[in-house]
């Protein structure tokens, strides 16, 4: 993962940072990684991200709705929980996200959609879009 080692079983930072970033209805990938940076000033990589969001979903905290996510039921519930704000809140949902239990899962986004993500969300103008 992005800066955890450790148990293969117990949630992360980067799982619980990125968790934060998925919007409670399907949201694309460019706005992940637009709250990624303001929560953390910078963004995950690909490969992160996309390992990330399986895992996610396999533990029934995000749905794939096409290339969009969003927080599932369970997922805003625990989200609904957390009470800070800011980079306070990531630690708060990893504290949370405990009782969950992570499990990995097949992807749920292609590469091309990492792709276009990435190059939009470097585009400086892809907010008026």
């Amino acid at each position: 993962m992005l800066s955890d080692v450790g148990d293969a079983e117990a949630w992360t930072h980067d799982d619980a940072w990125i968790f934060v970033c998925v919007p409670g209805r399907p949201g694309q990938l460019r706005g992940i990684l637009s709250t990624a940076d303001h929560y953390n000033h910078s963004v995950p990589n690909p490969e992160d991200l996309a390992a990330t969001l399986a895992r996610l979903a396999a533990s029934g905290l995000v749905a794939a709705h096409g290339d969009r996510f969003a927080a599932t039921a369970m997922g805003l519930d625990v989200l609904a929980n957390a009470k800070r704000h800011g980079y306070e809140r990531i630690a708060e949902v990893r504290a949370l996200l405990e009782v969950v239990p992570r499990r990995e899962g097949p992807p749920v986004v292609s590469s091309p959609a990492l792709d276009r993500a990435y190059q939009h969300y470097g585009n400086p103008l892809w907010r008026r879009l």
